[in-house]
């Protein structure tokens, strides 16, 4: 990965009104780059059992190119591992009867707290894995942050339209409720005492 000197990372975090996305610089090969936020979550993984998350597809004109974060047990004590795969692969690693055989481009050892810093291939979607499977009596409650890097290969339609610096929502996302009580609709009036 580059360093912050020669590419700046501009954060961009999914909100329910879209991908809100601050103005980036070019990185040396001349496409612009930024984050997203895509888990911050914590999963309930039960005992001889195993938590997929698939990996958001690419948004229009822009791929991911780097996935980053972390994943820790939130419990007292216990570890976790970690596995990367490629669609194609996952799902054949779920079948492992004949056939092709499936495997993860990346595996983590058994950990309490696992960095991720890899980057991800360009041909395929990518699932994440978080893997008790070993764990035969211990459910885990795993804390996972994940951010995507991605690299934008052609403008979006949409920003052609869009100022620069503000972000077009997409049509089919709801909006978010604010959570101030100014927000929040009255409630509705009592029933009438007159009627059964």
């Amino acid at each position: 990965m580059k360093t912050v000197a020669a590419a700046v990372l501009a954060l961009a975090v999914f909100a329910g009104t879209g991908l809100a996305q601050e103005p980036v610089t070019p990185s040396d090969d001349g496409g612009h780059r930024y984050l997203a936020e895509i888990v911050d979550s914590i999963f309930a993984v039960g005992p001889a059992e195993f938590f997929a998350l698939d990996l958001p597809a690419d948004p229009e004109g822009a791929r991911a190119i780097h996935l980053s974060g972390t994943v820790s047990v939130a419990d007292r004590k216990g570890d976790i591992m970690v596995r990367l795969f490629r669609v194609a692969d996952y799902q054949n690693w779920l079948k492992k009867k004949g056939g092709q055989k499936g495997s993860p481009f990346w595996t983590s050892k058994r950990s309490r707290s696992i960095t991720l810093d890899h980057d991800l291939p360009l041909d395929s979607r990518v699932v994440v894995l978080l893997d008790n499977g070993y764990s035969v009596r211990t459910p885990k409650r795993v804390r996972t942050q994940l951010q995507l890097q991605y690299e934008q290969i052609g403008a979006p339609a949409a920003s052609a339209a869009a100022p620069v610096g503000e972000a077009t929502p997409a049509d089919d996302l709801v909006v978010p409720r604010s959570n101030t009580e100014e927000n929040i609709p009255p409630p509705p009036p009592p029933p009438d005492e007159g009627t059964p």
